[in-house]
């Protein structure tokens, strides 16, 4: 379902102020008790009749988690999380899901703290959403450009042997190479056995780089 907060605490008023050499926030007020951040969050899954026999089942997970500060304006994100999970009854479960954030959250609405729209032209959040999921013609450019930057991607799965459960996992996360400024992709992938009667006897292989783990 949907949660909103809103939370006040003493604070000086601040003002993003141009000083010559560029931008900076400048207290132009005493503190005093204000409110200081908006933070709004909203999960739902949507999860159809299972099929043949009640023995395959899908859902599709949607979650977003948003904040805005009230007293820095440029303090603002949010997380944009899809989710795919499959069933195969006493089989298999496969789950997918991503994650995207939006560091600069307040550029959809500068309006709404005054801002110059010729310095701080608006954007449409949803053109900026579909461009960020644009991996077709000019993909490359619209994903530089939009404001939502993929953050993981994880892939697990779970395999029925009865006494015993088979899980694998593979997930990526962007790392910025300090040689080339530039992120690349970095996997993480791990197979664990776990016997069901006694879930403290597993055992367990990683794979991180080029480095093994038991």
């Amino acid at each position: 379902g949907l949660s909103v907060e809103l939370a006040a605490r003493r604070a000086a008023l601040l003002d993003f102020i141009d000083e010559g050499t560029g931008f900076a926030w400048v207290a132009v007020s005493d503190e005093t008790f204000r409110l200081s951040n908006f933070h709004a969050s909203y999960k739902n899954s949507w999860k159809p009749p299972p099929i043949w026999k009640n023995r395959l089942a899908w859902t599709l997970d949607l979650g977003l988690d948003a904040q805005q500060s009230l007293v820095r304006f440029s303090d603002s994100s949010m997380d944009l999380t899809f989710g795919f999970t499959f069933k195969v009854h006493e089989f298999i479960d496969v789950k997918i899901e991503s994650v995207s954030r939006n560091a600069a959250l307040w550029r959809y609405y500068p309006g709404l703290f005054g801002l110059d729209p010729d310095l701080f032209p608006p954007v449409n959040p949803v053109e900026d959403i579909l461009r960020s999921f644009n991996f077709f013609e000019s993909s490359e450019t619209d994903r530089r450009e939009s404001l939502f930057k993929l953050k993981s991607l994880s892939a697990s799965m779970v395999h029925d042997l009865h006494d015993w459960d088979l899980t694998a996992s593979l997930s990526l996360a962007p790392e910025l190479d300090s040689e080339t400024s530039e992120y690349y992709f970095k996997p993480f992938f791990s197979v664990l056995l776990a016997w069901r009667a006694v879930p403290e006897f597993k055992s367990s292989y990683k794979l991180d780089g080029e480095v093994e783990e038991w």
